[in-house]
Order: structure tokens, then sequence, then C-alpha cells
């Protein structure tokens, strides 16, 4: 992976040769990713079509004069840093990485793997790494070298990494400020969370309408108790904003504490900057970030803070912090009892190790196994019902893992898309590890971290969630965090022992660094690639979210009623707030917003507005900015009309 010990040989034409094969190679790649089947039909029929020859040209001359001008920026850059004597010895010493670029030419596999997907970020991720760590190297670079910082406050790491925090926190708090006030945010996330808080606020305890279940109560879905961190804020500004900042304010002391513990662990002064980095630009970090709020999130932060605390032995702090954690939810007992387990065995840290273990297990089973079926009230709870593949009950399920481990693997590793030979699973754990260029490896055992996130969410029966689509990657931050920094630690100790010079390590950091922003571009909601684009895709004029909070004001506070998933998240701060789908019977008003529908639920909605309609005596009797209000009972002249409206727009298939 380094190249730090090599000899350059003399410029010669096999150099310039070498790094006009490597600019052919990543051509070929790169453009069979984006025209993926023109390079089917030229592998195929030995032809190509018309339209993709002029790209094809365009993107070989790109690709030819980019790896030439970068090698001769890169020759500049070693005569600079006095690495070599002349600029041709600095295009000697730096064209051998080239040779990494090669590895390109698996771009006829790309056929196989039916065009950009999974196999094709991997060996884009791996080959890039590996060309700019060795790069890195022959040029000299130890960015994160084990000498102290200087004593300069600009060539320290710190203020570089306050900066990036404070610029990605408010930048993605700003993105969930304007997914919120653009009819964008989902009555099933923040919507939730928003009618839990007002139902607390009132005295109604943890009263929830939204998830369905027949008591009413949000612990029969998920036990959260934490939750209550956040009422003072409610009771200040009782607003759905208010989960945004609080989102933002756990994240980004994950990150502070992350900066912490990787100063207390690792031994290379800058390495702390890189994991910051790392962190902020983790995809399943920024997804949940920016697409409403979630108590996943709190857990994250919370999860990073404990293992800080418990690395730096302060006892009383890391109790306090871990029964918040435990109260984040329901099955984070399993990650809390790991993470116990792991010092323990790891770390001879026996007696805080078997007794955080304890507690966790324990939490988990009576929470999962007794107070949610007891609270329930005999419905049939969804969190368990989506493992039903694996199992009927909560015991057979357990036993899977046991005695079929064949069916587990199954479902992890056969391909249920038809559109890759890479399951969505095993997807989801590339998002996971590639990012952070799996130097968790260099300490193995903190791979067992990861096992409790990959049963509940990768390992579970609903696409979203074991896709990662959408907050469910932030799970695994934590786990995947502490085995970047054991990781880490455990490679400096290891390349020290083999008298390893400084660069060798950069390279590793390089590495991370490159596999963190390939990742972040790929899978990210918003990549950093394209900055501010959630200010595009989340817009609405000033007028309209006035009018339609006209609407709103024509429904009375003490009414019941059903609204579709984005327009329902506006609506939370009621007693009876209900999601449509399915139209139920008892509502009294109804509120639909048909230029924003989730088009997976378009269909349901149009038949469920049929029903009420058409059989529920439901009349509309607004409609305005796209907003249809219906009541029951009650009729407009032109309803007619609104209906026919209604029904095209719901019928869309775009």
């Amino acid at each position: 992976m380094t190249d730090q010990n090599a000899t350059a040989r003399p410029l010669s034409g096999g150099h310039g040769v070498l790094v006009a094969a490597a600019g052919l190679c990543a051509h070929l790649f790169f453009w069979a990713s984006d025209q993926d089947r023109a390079w089917y039909i030229l592998l195929t029929q030995g032809r190509m079509p018309a339209r993709a020859t002029e790209s094809f040209f365009i993107f070989l001359g790109g690709f030819m004069a980019g790896a030439f001008a970068l090698w001769c920026a890169a020759a500049g850059v070693a005569r600079w840093r006095a690495k070599a004597a002349s600029f041709t010895e600095g295009l000697a010493l730096t064209a051998p990485p080239y040779r990494y670029l090669l590895l390109f030419a698996l771009a006829p596999l790309l056929a196989w793997s039916k065009g950009r997907g999974p196999f094709a970020f991997l060996v884009e991720t791996a080959v890039l790494a590996l060309f700019a760590s060795a790069l890195s190297a022959r040029l000299g670079f130890t960015f994160f070298d084990f000498a102290g910082p200087a004593r300069s406050l600009w060539r320290r790491p710190a203020p570089y990494a306050a900066a990036l925090i404070l610029l990605f926190s408010m930048d993605r708090m700003l993105a969930g400020f304007w997914r919120h006030l653009s009819f964008n945010s989902n009555i099933d996330d923040l919507g939730f969370y928003d009618q839990l808080l007002w139902g607390l606020r009132n005295g109604l305890g943890f009263w929830n309408t939204i998830y369905g279940n027949s008591a009413h109560n949000f612990l029969a879905e998920h036990i959260m108790p934490s939750i209550v961190l956040l009422l003072p804020a409610y009771w200040v500004w009782a607003s759905p904003l208010v989960l945004y900042i609080a989102q933002t304010g756990f994240l980004t002391g994950g990150a502070v504490a992350l900066w912490a513990v990787a100063r207390k662990r690792a031994q290379a002064a800058w390495f702390p900057l890189a994991a910051v980095m790392a962190w902020l630009l983790y995809s399943p970090i920024e997804r949940g970030w920016v697409i409403d709020f979630h108590l996943d999130a709190v857990e994250a932060g919370l999860y990073i803070t404990a293992y800080w605390l418990l690395v730096t032995r302060r006892a009383v702090a890391y109790w306090v912090v871990i029964a918040c954690l435990l109260g984040c939810k329901e099955d984070v007992g399993l990650y809390v009892a790991t993470l116990g387990v792991w010092f323990a065995v790891f770390e001879r840290r026996w007696k805080t190790g078997l007794a955080t273990a304890v507690v966790g297990l324990s939490w988990s089973l009576v929470m999962i196994a007794g107070v949610m079926p007891y609270l329930a009230n005999g419905d049939q709870n969804r969190q368990i019902a989506i493992y039903g593949h694996l199992g009927d009950s909560i015991g057979d399920i357990a036993l899977t893992f046991l005695i079929r481990p064949h069916v587990v693997l199954h479902h992890l590793l056969v391909s249920d898309r038809p559109d890759s030979f890479v399951s969505f699973r095993l997807e989801s754990l590339f998002k996971v590890m590639v990012p952070l260029a799996f130097i968790s490896c260099w300490r193995p055992s903190t791979l067992l971290l990861l096992i409790p996130p990959t049963v509940t969410t990768i390992l579970s029966g609903w696409e979203p969630q074991y896709a990662l689509r959408t907050h469910y990657g932030l799970v695994f931050a934590g786990p995947a965090f502490v085995g970047l920094i054991e990781g880490w630690r455990a490679l400096e100790l290891r390349k020290q022992r083999n008298g390893a010079a400084p660069e060798a390590i950069s390279a590793w950091a390089v590495a991370l660094l490159v596999c963190s922003l390939a990742s972040n571009i790929e899978y990210a909601r918003f990549p950093v690639k394209q900055p501010l684009k959630w200010s595009r895709v989340y817009r609405i004029p000033d007028y309209r979210r006035g009018v339609v909070n006209d609407v709103f004001a024509k429904i009375p506070p003490d009414a019941r009623v059903a609204a579709d998933n984005y327009i329902g998240a506006q609506l939370a701060h009621r007693q009876w707030i209900f999601k449509l789908p399915p139209a139920r019977p008892d509502v009294e008003f109804v509120v639909i917003n048909v230029r924003n529908v989730d088009p997976d639920a378009r269909p349901a909605v149009r038949e469920a507005a049929g029903n009420l309609f058409l059989k529920q005596d439901f009349g509309i009797i607004q409609r305005v900015e796209g907003v249809i209000l219906m009541r029951k009972g009650a009729h407009a002249p032109d309803e007619r009309l609104h209906f026919q409206y209604l029904s095209e727009k719901l019928s869309r298939t775009d």
C-alpha cells in the first residue's frame, strides 16, 4: 500500500506508457459505469451505438489529459518538497503509483455486475484509495505523524475540526428545517415524535395515535423513555424544529466525544481530525441527520460518549450516559451488552464490562419479552413482525441464529434485487465498513460490536430498513467508530513494532479520507460534491405555506384528523391525528397534499380518498395550493370537480 522505501528509477518511456495505460483503464471503467448499456452491447456484439461513440472519445480525451496533468502536478510537488532533485526525477518518482489505476481494467466485469452498482463502487473506492495512499507516501506526506502539534494555533488540528463540525452541523440542521417547512417531513418519523412530546407536555403521557395500536401507547411499539430528555426544550418552544436542533446537538456531541477519545487512544497528533471528518462524511449518519428526527441519532451520540467515558474511567458520568442510552430503544441493551463484553474480555475491564453487559442484556430481555407485549394489549408488535422470515416468535427467531445459521446466511448473501448480484443486505454492510477503510480489521475483535445492529437492522424483513435507506444506519455509527479508533490504535502499534516510517501510517489516513469521501458521494442523501443541494430539493414559496396554514386553521384542535404522510407531520400537535391510508371511519377531517404524495403510497391514498368520498359521506370543502380538505357530512357545490382533480393527481405514475 505504501512506496515510501522505493527508489525511483530514471525517467523512461515506460513511465509515460504506464500513466497512459492508467488513464485508459480509468476511462473504460467510468465510461462503462455511466454507459452500462452501450458497454454491454460493445462486449457482446462488437459494436457501439452511434450516440455512445461520441461520449466514449470525449471521456477518453478527458481521462488521458487528466492522468498526465495529475502526473505533472505530483512531480512538481515532489520537486517543491525536495523529494526529487529535478522535475524529471519527480516524474520518475510519482509514476509507479499509477500501476494501481490499472486495476480499473476490471471494467468488463461491469457488464457481469449489470452496470453501476455495489461492485463498481467497491472497485472504484479500493483503487482510488490505493492510488492516493501510495502517491502520498511517495511524496512524503506525514499529515498524521507522531510529532506533537505545533505551537501556532493554525498548525494544530483542533481549529480545523471545530470549523468542520460547525459547518456540517449548520448545513444539516438547516436541511432539516427546509425539509419540514417545505412539507417533506414524514408523519411516521418527525410526526410521531412531535405528537409524543406534545402529549408529554400536555399531560397525556406517552400518547400516540399515529402508530395505530389500540392502546394509543407509544411504548407498545418502542420503549423510548429517553425522549423525555427533550421535554424541557418543548416547554420553551413547542415546535418540531426543536427536534432538528436536538438531533444536531447529539450528533455534534458525538463528533466532539469522538475527537476526545481519538486523542486519548491514538498517538498521531492529526488522526482525531481524520476521525471527525469520517464521522461527518459517514453516509448512515448524514441520512439520519437530514431525514427527519430519530432517537437513533441520540443513541449514536450517547454511544460514543459512553465509550469515551469508559476509556477515561469516569464511572459516575458513564453510568448516567448508559442509563440514557438504554432509554433510547428496547434493543439498545444488546449493543450495550456487547460493548461491555468486549471491554471485559479484550481490555481486561472485567468489573465495569461485565456489569455493563448484565445491565444491557437485562434491559432488552425485560423490555422486548415482557413490557412491550404487556403494553400492546394483545396487538401484534410491528417491530417483531418484520422478522417473521426468521421465526414466528422471539424465541424462534433467537433459535434460528443458533440452529439454522444457513437461513441467516441465505438472507444476508442471496441477492434480492434484479439489477445486481449483490444483495441489499450485503451492500448495507459495504455502506457501514467501506467509509472507514476497514481499519477496524486491524483489531478484529471490534467486529463483534457490529453483530447486534446487523441482527436488528440488516436481517430485518423490511427493505427500507435493511437497505439503510433513511435513518436505519445510525445504529451502526457508534460500534463502527469504536472499531475505527481501536483499529487505528492497533495499526499504530504494529507499524511501530515493525519500524515503519510515518508515511506508512499517513497512507492509511489518506485511504480513510478517500473511502469516506467516495462513500459520501455514492450513498449520502446530499453528498458534499453538491453543496446546499437541499435548498433546491426542499423549496417552497412563502405564500404557499401561508395559505396552507389557513387551511389547517379550519380544523378544530380537538377534531379527529387523518392526513397523508408528508402533510401529517404539520398537524401532529393534537390528540387525534392518524395516517392516511387507511380510511378510518372515526375521523372527522381528512387532509391530502396532492402535490407531494409518497409515490409508493399513492394508489392506497387514492383508494382511501375515494372510499371516504363515495362511501363514508365525506365532502371536499376546500382545495388550495394542492391541499385538499375533506370533512364528514359537509359538501360544497363544486366538490365533484375537486374530487376529479384529486383522482387525476393521485393517478399519476411519475
